[in-house]
Formats: structure tokens, sequence, C-alpha cells
């Protein structure tokens, strides 16, 4: 069930990337140019897909020769090889001998032989920063009067002393004095400050480089030498805290006096990017002076970047100084200016700080002049949407929306008039962004929003759209808007409603188009309606694995939307058999769909756990009947003993809800690479399964406790949780979660009554009613069933290996230590950001012996071997360029054969922990010495 995928390093692999690199020495040693080249080249190629460092040395061993022995256009090709692999570059072992043959080209006579040397040095960094003989070369390079070598020198200066302190502090006084000379070219001496940026190692050095800084804006008061130099400044600043005030004050001082607008907006940019990472060192009087020069300035491009470095403050610590008097009620005057960019980044200035504003300050005028302020902005906006740069101005307009929204509830109804007036089916763009942007108003006030968007208007929008996306658009957002609907009469009269418009729609729309209509309808539990659209498609595509994708998606939406159809129990019993192999034809389906591109781990397991559920409550009710049937329902009152049958079952169909509840909780915990809303969806289905089975243990009467404690002690007591409500990993507007409560509730409301009345027919039909409003409750399939947009892959490898042959580790049989050795490479892709980043990694080991062979006394010593369990071991190491390794040693006291395994578990940001695997094996064969076997070959011929 793991979500990531894993992969071990395994002889096959090994065997593959040894004919790899033979192929590729074969190309190096050809006689032709070109071939050699392409084989350089493919060597990148090689890394990505054999990312060990028993690959990577030898492949960078053959690549110094190339270096060592090759033309300057091979040393080129070497050179940009080593640059796209500096992931890779820590998994070199012989940093010497690698070295001793780059290193051989500096003494060359070729002036660009050197250069591209030096240039090695400044790409090889990471390995060789400490070297006394490359700092050596790169002082000596700075002083080429030959052009490449110099410029060669001084890119390797700037990497060098980016790593080590050691050589950004011997450098500092040479780039100073020529700097300061007046034989070095002015294009020369502004590469040369470049250097300056990385000497953040100590104090002493930092200081040295801002007074020599400060001086040469003084003496060189050209706009491109300030330009580098404040750049130089602002870098320097941003590594050390202690030096970020004076430049923040430096920057302020060239915007308010220095005429040319470059160099104003050079500055703003400069401390756009000191506000990002240290926003709380800007105070009061900072925001002050910026405000000032705002309002002051009459250059629309100069401006419009000073919005943005107070947009940067406004969402950041430094709110709490941005409650000038004059702050605000500038920010409202400038939303109106003729300028839409001006309007839109005051308006989220503004919207800042409204947000922030306490209860008592901010009153109905001012939440009254930020509405009209953003209904402004809005409209000037949306008035030029047809350029391509007003898109980001928009969504920051509707953020701002969002955002006043959340802190007064009261503004959502004002809010859905403006944009319902702004929907139109002309202005594409702007009308998918209002639709998202009601979307998220929902989870604000969502009945202010269902009362102002009329289902009527959005058909009408639907009818005269003609573009793909405004169509996906608005059915998202009819689904969304309709989302709460629970009976089946609601449901059912609004799929009549849409789904005229939308079969219409969709045969004259591509097939991309009706697919992600069908999945938002399946993830809003509209299942009557995805169904036909996915069965549709399974005819019109030609790989056979989404042919069977699309099947099983027709099949569980076929599964689910049944439930719709059911108005009592005795329905709903009758349905059930069908739905649950409805599911199993679709887990089967879901395994004919995987490949190698994409495993389809999570859906199966989710659809197999779903199927596991309704067959529980298709025994739950087979029990039921079974009481109404045997004993007869006039036996059946009173005690338990009555009906010990029913009570058993009963006890085992909790039981079995606790089981499947646990398995939910494995899933969760697998799901790495799972948005938020995935695990939600999980983890709602779990506590589903947990408040069943404790239902059933706390109605149900018994003479002994026979059930099992819940072991979910983080949900506490079903009941207590569900009234609470309060958690931040359930999402309050989950349906299922409602239903959960609502169940919860009622129960502890007739608790008292069901209990009097004992083991009767009443208190078995609230049990079934139970059951059939959890079953009633659509399913809505989390969006990581669907895509992933992230992927997350381990790949282990452990030594020593095994042998080709025995595919078996032989160890000496005088060594009881093992030293095992691990190393892994995480693969960590994502389309659009990452969910969660892999922190470190949780490596156990764990040896057992199956086959011990020894002997019971030392045959040395006579001593008796004492008893030894299985050695398990456990480690956290964190990965360096999505690589790690480490080494473990366990104690194989006994002869014979021992079974190694190692399990890899990521673990994020945060801490947690998940159980993503992938856990692998080695068989490790240990002999006895040859005298324990003579002598106990000759015990055997004695006995025998």
């Amino acid at each position: 069930m793991a979500a990531v995928s894993s992969q071990t390093f395994s002889q096959e692999m090994r065997q593959q990337a040894n004919a790899a690199l033979m192929k590729l020495d074969k190309g190096l040693r050809s006689k032709e140019v070109g071939e050699q080249s392409e084989s350089i080249i493919r060597f990148g190629r090689l890394f990505d897909r054999f990312p060990f460092a028993i690959v990577i040395n030898a492949a960078f061993l053959k690549l110094s020769d190339v270096f060592l022995e090759g033309n300057n256009f091979l040393r080129l090709c070497v050179l940009r090889v080593v640059q796209d692999s500096q992931a890779h570059l820590e998994k070199i072992l012989n940093v010497d001998e690698f070295m001793k043959r780059i290193f051989s080209v500096i003494h060359s006579n070729d002036p660009i032989a050197r250069s591209l040397t030096l240039r090695m040095f400044g790409s090889l960094a990471p390995i060789v920063a400490e070297r006394k003989n490359v700092h050596h070369s790169v002082r000596t390079g700075l002083e080429s009067h030959d052009k490449l070598e110099q410029e060669a020198a001084i890119f390797a200066a700037v990497k060098l002393s980016n790593i080590s302190g050691l050589f950004a502090a011997g450098i500092c006084n040479k780039v100073a004095e020529m700097i300061q000379g007046l034989v070095t070219p002015v294009p020369v001496k502004l590469k040369l400050l470049r250097i300056f940026e990385h000497m953040h190692h100590d104090i002493e050095t930092s200081s040295k480089v801002r007074i020599l800084c400060s001086e040469l804006l003084s003496f060189y008061p050209a706009e491109s030498f300030v330009i580098i130099t404040l750049q130089t400044l602002t870098k320097l600043a941003q590594v050390t805290v202690l030096e970020t005030q004076p430049q923040i004050e430096l920057l302020l001082n060239y915007l308010e006096n220095d005429p040319r607008l470059t160099i104003k907006t050079e500055a703003l940019h400069n401390l756009d990017s000191l506000a990002v990472k240290s926003a709380h060192i800007f105070d009061e009087h900072h925001i002050e002076r910026l405000w000032t020069f705002t309002k002051q300035c009459e250059e629309d491009n100069v401006k419009i970047s000073a919005l943005v470095l107070l947009n940067t403050l406004a969402y950041s610590f430094a709110i709490v100084d941005m409650q000038h008097q004059d702050l605000l009620p500038g920010c409202f005057a400038l939303c109106y200016d003729l300028n839409p960019s001006v309007g839109a980044l005051a308006c989220g200035v503004a919207a800042a700080i409204v947000a922030n504003l306490d209860q008592s300050d901010c009153d109905s005028d001012c939440m009254e002049e930020m509405c009209l302020a953003i209904e402004a902005c809005l409209m000037a906006c949306a008035h030029f949407s047809n350029a391509s740069e007003m898109d980001s101005k928009i969504k920051l307009v509707l953020s701002s929306l969002v955002r006043i929204a959340r802190k007064d509830p009261s503004t959502v109804s004002h809010f859905s008039e403006i944009i319902v007036s702004m929907l139109s089916a002309d202005n594409v763009p702007l009308s998918v962004l209002l639709c998202k942007c009601l979307i998220t108003l929902t989870s604000c006030n969502a009945f202010d929003v269902k009362a102002i968007v009329s289902r009527e208007g959005l058909l009408r929008l639907l009818e005269r759209s003609t573009s793909s996306e405004l169509l996906r658009s608005v059915s998202s957002l009819l689904f969304h808007l309709n989302q709460g609907l629970y009976t089946s009469e609601s449901r059912q009269k609004f799929r009549q409603s849409i789904s005229s418009q939308l079969e219409s729609k969709l045969a004259q729309a591509d097939g991309w188009t009706a697919y992600t209509v069908a999945q938002k309808a399946a993830q809003e539990g509209y299942h009557s309606i995805a169904a036909p659209i996915f069965a549709d498609l399974a005819t019109k595509v030609a790989s056979e694995q989404f042919v069977y994708w699309l099947q099983a998606l027709s099949q569980l939406s076929l599964a689910e939307s049944a439930f719709a159809q059911c108005t009592d129990v005795p329905k709903l019993r009758q349905i059930l058999p069908d739905v649950v192999l409805n599911y199993r034809l679709a887990a089967t389906k879901l395994k004919n769909a995987s490949s190698s591109v994409r495993h389809m781990k999570f859906q199966c397991a989710y659809c197999n756990l779903r199927a596991r559920l309704l067959n529980a409550h298709l025994q739950f009710h087979t029990s039921c009947v079974s009481f109404f049937t045997s004993p007869p329902p006039a036996l059946a009152q009173g005690s338990a003993s009555a009906s010990p049958n029913f009570v058993s079952q009963m006890t085992a169909n909790a039981v079995e809800f606790n089981q499947i509840a646990l398995e939910y909780g494995q899933l969760y915990e697998s799901l790495f690479d799972a948005n938020q809303d995935t695990l939600t969806n999980v983890l709602t289905l779990q506590h589903s399964c947990v408040v069943m089975a404790k239902i059933i243990e706390t109605l149900v009467p018994k003479e002994t406790s026979v059930l099992s404690p819940s072991p979910f002690g983080f949900l506490g007591a079903a009941f207590d949780f569900s009234q609470d409500g309060s958690s931040t990993a359930v999402a309050a507007s989950s349906l299922l979660l409602k239903s959960c409560k609502q169940i919860a509730k009622k129960t502890q409301a007739d608790l008292p009554r069901l209990h009097a009345l004992g083991l009767s027919a009443k208190l078995v039909e609230f049990l079934c009613e139970a059951s059939r409003h959890f079953l009633l409750t659509p399913l809505c399939f989390p969006p990581y069933f669907f895509q992933s947009r992230q992927v997350t892959s381990i790949t282990l490898a452990l030594t020593p290996t095994p042998n080709s042959e025995t595919n078996i580790a032989d160890v000496p049989s005088n060594v009881d230590m093992f030293t095992l050795g691990v190393e892994g490479v995480i693969q960590h892709k994502g389309t659009e950001g990452y969910y969660r980043q892999p922190a470190s990694v949780h490596l156990s080991v764990k040896a057992t012996c199956h086959d011990r062979r020894s002997p019971p006394a030392d045959p040395f010593t006579g001593k008796v071997v004492a008893e030894w369990g299985p050695e398990s071991l456990q480690r956290l190491v964190r990965p360096k360029n999505n690589y790690f390794t480490a080494l473990f040693l366990l104690r194989l006291p006994y002869s014979g054969r021992y079974d190694v395994s190692v399990e890899a578990n990521l673990v994020d940001e945060t801490g947690r922990q998940w159980t993503t695997g992938p856990r692998i094996s080695l068989d490790v064969l240990k002999d006895p010495p040859l005298s324990v076997r003579s002598s106990t070959r000759r015990q055997e011929k004695t006995n025998f």
C-alpha cells in the first residue's frame, strides 16, 4: 500500500550499469571526435539512471582521463557534464585520484586548457573547496593577462568562496587590491565584485567587505557600478544578519536621494529581496519612509515596485508596524488609480492591513471602504483583462477579496453579487478565475454563496460557453455548490436539471474536457453523472491501460450511484451484493491498468478497502436479518443470552470494522505524496469505521467484555470526538464526517432508551438505520485517486553484494561482526510545488538466523554460546543532494544462514515518519570453522 514507489539496486541493475559503462567507454576510445563527444554527453543520462556511488565513481574517473588526454573540445564536453551533475559529486570515492588527473592540465601552456581547468575547479567546488593547490591556482589565474583565463579564475573564485571560509578570507585582500587598482579594467572590476557576495563566513571579513564596497560607491558613482555594488551588499546582508539594518538604511537613502530611476528601481528590488528573508528587521520608521516615497512618486513603474515591496511586508511579520494612520487611507485612495496595476497592489496592501486590525479598530465604515476598493479594483482589472500581464493583478485582487471575506463572513453576499454580475461567456479567463473564487468563498460562508448564485444562471452560462476551460470551471462550481444535497430526491432533481445540458456540451467537447468534468463529478459525489461519461470515454481511447482505467472508474461510479436509488433498508440489502461485486471487478481492472509508469498502488488499496467496508456492512445487515429469523422476535427480548449467536456475530462485525479502520490508518501513513484533501478523506473513512464499531460495542448488550478495545487512542471516544468536532486533520465540511456527527449525537441521545429496551427489534432497527445513513452518504473520491502532483521514489543498494550465482553474501567463519552498507537515492519530482519534502530517512535493519549450524558450545573455549535473538538496529540519516548512506554493524554469533532485512521510511520536514518503504533483504551465509565441520562429520559417522 505504499504510495512511494521503490526499487533496489539489484544484481540485474548492476549488470545493466556495467554494460552501459562499457558501451560509453568504447565510445571514448574511438578515434572519431564526434563519437567521443557523444559518449561524454551520455554520461549524464547514466548518472540519472544509476545514481549510485560505485557507478558514479567509475564514470568520473573515465571522464578525468578524457580531460587529461583529450583536446579542448572534449574538455569542454566533460566540463558541461560535471556542471550538469552537481548532485552526484559527493559520490566520487577516489577524489584524490580524480583531482590528480584534472590538476595536471593546469600546467599546460595552452591558456584555453588552463581556463577550462579553472572552470572545472569552480564546478567541483563542493569536493575540492579546501585544497590549497586549487586555491593557489585560482589566485594565479586572477593575475593572468589572458582574458579567458582571468574570467575562468573569477568564476572559480566565486564558487570556492561560497563554500570555503579559508579561501574567502585569503582572497579578500587580493580582490580588494585589484578593484582599487588603476590597472584593472572596469568590466573586470564589476565581475570581481561578485566574489564579495560570499564573504559571509566570519564577521571580520564581511565587515571589511562592507566598508570597502561603501567606499567604492562614493569613488565610482556610475550607474552600472552602483547597481552591482548594491546587489553585492544586499546578498551579503541576506546571510549576515548584523548587516541587514545598515543595508536597509543605505538602500532607502539611495531611494530618496538618487535621481536616477534605474537606481531607485534597483534599490526597491534589493529591499524586496531583503523583506522576503528579513521582514522582521523593517521597523515603523523604515515603512514610514517607504510610504512617503510612494505617495510622492510620479513614475508608475517605480510606484509599482514600491507597492510590490509594501505587499511583501504586508504579508509578513512587518504587518504589526504598518498600522500607520496615513497608510490605510492612502492605500484606499490608490485603489482608484488610473493604472490598474497600481490599484491592485494598493488593494493587496489595504486588505492585509484590514485583515490584521483588531475587531474594535475595524468598524463598519472601514469594512465598507475596503469592499468598495476591492470592487473598483476588480472592475478596473476586468476591463483590461485581455492583457496577459493583468492576470496576476486579478488574482491579487481576488485573494484580497477572500482575505476580507474570512475576516468578516457577512461580506460574502456582497462579494458574491459582484462576482456573479461579472460572469460572462465572452471573457473566459476572467470567468474561470471568478468561478474558482466562488468555490473558495463557500469555505467562508457557504449559505450566502448558495443564496446568491442561482443554479439557473450557471446553467445559462454553461449553455452559452464555447470554451472547454469555462465548461470545466462552471461544472466544478455547480457540483461544489450542490454538494450538500443529502436526500436522494434533491440529488436526483439536480442530476436531471444538469444532465441534459451537460451531455450536449460534452458531446461537442474534446475527450480531456469530458474526463475532467467526470472526474470532478466523482470527487463531489455525483457518480450517476460520472458513470456514463467514463463508460463512453472507455470506447474512445487506444491504450489498453487507459481502457482498463476508464472501465474501472465507470464500474466504481456505477457502484456508488446505486446507493442514490435506495430509500429504505430492505432496498439497501438487495443492492449491497451487486455493489460489492462491482468493486471487486473494478479492483481487477485497476490491476490491469497498472504499468511501470503508473503503479496504481493507492487506487487498488483504496478500492479494496472500500470493498471490504461495504462487505462488512453487508455481513452486518445479514446478522441483523438473522435476529428476526432465528430465534423469533418474541424470544429475542431481554438479555444477550437469549440470542448468543447474534451477539457473537455482532462481536465479529465490530472486530471487522476495527480491523478495516486499522488498515485505513496504515494506508494514511503511507501517503507521503498525497495532498491534504486526500489525507482528510482517508482519515474520515477511518473515523466512520471506528464510529460504527463503537456503536455496536455500546448498544449490543453482553455478559462479558468479549470485544477488544478500539486501537485508535488518538480519536478517543468516538461520540466525544464527534460532538467536539475540533480536529485539524479532519475537514469539517466533509459529508461523511457530518454523517458521523449526526449518528453519534443521535446514538448518545437515544442511549438510555435503547439500553432500557435491551436486545430488541427496536435496537436492531436503530443499528440498521445507522449503517444505512453511512452508506447513503455519497463517497467523494480523493484528488490523489486521479492524479499525483508529486512523485517520490527511493532506490536502495546494499553492500556487500551477493554472489551472482547463489545470490547469497558469504561471511568468513572467524568474523562475528558483519558490516552492512546501505546507500540510497531519493528521486523527488513535482509539477506544481510540493506537499511535503523528505527531510531525512529512517533506516531499520533486522537480522534473523533461520538455519543455525553451530554447536551449543564453543569448540575452542568450551563456553556455552549465549542465546541470540534477532538483531535490530535503527538510524536516522539526512540525505544530501537526495543521496544518503549509512553503515550498520551486526553481530552474527552462529554459523548458518541469516536473513538481513532493511527498511527505509521517509521523514518529512515536520518530523512525521511515513511508512513508505522500500523493504529489501539480503541472504548472508556464515560457514562454521573447518575444524568444527570435521568434528561434526566424525560425530555423525560415530552416531551412525
